[in-house]
């Protein structure tokens, strides 16, 4: 049966090309990429802006072979002078505007207002909105709105469990995400028809994996890559680092009240290591300018620079800000050979699968652990064995992940057509500078510079 699904990303562009994909990124891009190639006999519309016009025809054709991915966004100037009403008429353009099965939108920032000329204050005035939230948020709101179609967010930050714009009215179906719980959403209008009054509504929301995204861009091959023997006779001092970006209030306070990862690394990798052999430890990634000149041991260094400090770790620690969100650091880290601890507030319902040696309760705790990993090789070797066997090989080809996404959005909206369908061919580099696979993009013995639109 032939479907029309809505896509994007709220609040942000959807890049197609190298831009960002050393740092992590890219996620919706390998996400899209696979339900399309999983699903050639569906159609899937991107609602917001979006690379796809800037994408060379021939890695086009390499990420969505069946031709099954198009935009409805035009240009920024187009859409915003007709306050997005050229996303519907591309809707009509192409005969679906009646025919949506269902949207499927990653969350991420919004305004409290999106859209143009539509939320009213109680003085009858209209509310503004930023340039920036118009843009990349104010298309999605629009035609969530307009069309009604059913929503199924997807919530991969714990920033942006539930959409926070007050102009969404035609909300979250069901918020698939990577913890199991329900959350209030901001007060928000519930029609068209009374643009004044708002309230909070409730939202289930679903542990569907979602963590495991970035694993679509892993080679099925990973672990032939990784020298056991390296990390074993590596200096200890470069045994512990953690890979992890500055979040929230980046400065340590007194207070207790910032959403920082800064006081937790403090505690957990500098001063706990203070004393010990693995004194030194560093937290790579990015974080605010300022940070780097007064915590010396945070250093601005990403993945894709970092080959030889990864050969020579064996063990990293794995934080979440909001306690059971657990997300895919742990997952990264053991496809890159590092065993992860996990702190206390990271995943308390085991959602992950993890052995349960890499729970840690305290700074002691895990230095403890990794003392005694680093007296006994042999044991060092079969615990990483035992977190290697933890990654599936369907978590890489898609099959997990994207059925478990359309199983459940069948079962809330009662599609008797919905089969599980196989697996697709890996062909992203995650982490890397070249987003895709060198052996992917050689299928193709023509590699035009024309661009598809």
């Amino acid at each position: 049966m032939n479907r029309n699904i809505l896509i994007g990303k709220i609040g942000k562009s959807i890049r197609f090309n190298n831009n960002k994909i050393e740092k992590g990124g890219g996620n919706e891009m390998m996400l899209f990429s696979t339900m399309a190639r999983m699903h050639p006999e569906w159609n899937f519309w991107i609602v917001g802006p979006n690379e796809l016009s800037k994408l060379e025809k021939f890695k086009y054709n390499i990420m969505f072979p069946a031709g099954n991915v198009k935009s409805l966004y035009d240009t920024y100037e187009d859409i915003c002078k007709d306050k997005f009403k050229p996303i519907l008429d591309n809707m009509k353009k192409y005969g679906i505007y009646d025919k949506l099965d269902c949207a499927i939108f990653l969350s991420g920032i919004t305004g409290n207002t999106n859209c143009p000329d539509l939320l009213h204050k109680k003085d009858g005035t209209m509310y503004k909105q930023l340039n920036s939230h118009m843009n990349y948020a104010g298309p999605y709101i629009y035609t969530l709105n307009m069309t009604n179609v059913p929503f199924f967010c997807l919530a991969e930050d714990a920033r942006y469990i539930t959409i926070n714009g007050q102009d969404l009215c035609n909300r979250e179906r069901l918020v698939l995400s990577q913890w199991n719980g329900e959350v209030n959403a901001r007060a928000h209008i519930l029609s068209l028809d009374d643009l004044v009054t708002q309230k909070s509504t409730k939202h289930k929301v679903v542990y569907a994996d979602i963590e495991k995204i970035p694993l679509l861009g892993v080679a099925p091959d990973w672990k032939d890559k990784i020298d056991i023997s390296k990390k074993i006779k590596s200096e200890v001092k470069d045994r512990f680092m953690v890979l992890s970006n500055g979040c929230g209030t980046s400065k340590i306070n007194t207070a207790g009240n910032n959403s920082s990862r800064l006081p937790v690394y403090n505690k957990w990798v500098h001063e706990a290591t203070k004393g010990t052999e693995y004194e030194g430890a560093i937290v790579y990634g990015s974080w605010d300018d300022e940070i780097y000149d007064e915590y010396p041991w945070i250093v601005k260094k990403f993945i894709v620079d970092m080959n030889e400090e990864i050969e020579k770790c064996k063990y990293t620690l794995v934080y979440s800000q909001i306690r059971g969100f657990v997300t895919a650091k742990a997952y990264e880290m053991i496809t890159l050979g590092i065993i992860p601890f996990i702190h206390p507030d990271y995943d308390p319902d085991r959602l992950l699968g993890l052995p349960e040696f890499l729970f840690v309760n305290s700074p002691e705790d895990m230095i403890r652990k990794m003392r005694k990993l680093d007296s006994d090789d042999e044991l060092y070797t079969k615990v990483l064995k035992k977190c290697m066997d933890v990654i599936k090989p369907e978590w890489l080809d898609g099959s997990y992940l994207v059925n478990g996404i359309f199983r459940r959005i069948a079962d809330n909206l009662g599609w008797e057509e919905c089969t599980d369908a196989k697996g697709v061919p890996n062909i992203f580099n995650h982490f890397s500078k070249e987003i895709l696979k060198e052996d992917a993009v050689n299928t193709t013995s023509k590699k035009p510079t024309k661009k598809l639109f």
